[in-house]
């Protein structure tokens, strides 16, 4: 089953899980991707993100 990964900015992050409210969530990964929605020839510059999990759930998120 294709779940689509919840994007949240890191302002607005509140130190739960998106989903499902849980605290106990980590982080899996940090990596640059193209911005949301562009094309990789794109002249904007790549964001740098993080990917989180939750340890309840089993979904991940994106902070940006």
């Amino acid at each position: 089953m294709n779940k689509e990964t919840a994007r949240i900015s890191k302002e607005d992050f509140n130190s739960l899980c998106p989903f499902c409210k849980s605290r106990a969530i980590y982080l899996f990964g940090e990596h640059a991707m193209p911005p949301h929605g562009s094309f990789r020839d794109s002249d904007d510059p790549e964001e740098d993100v993080e990917e989180w999990r939750c340890a309840v759930c089993f979904r991940s998120f994106i902070l940006f």
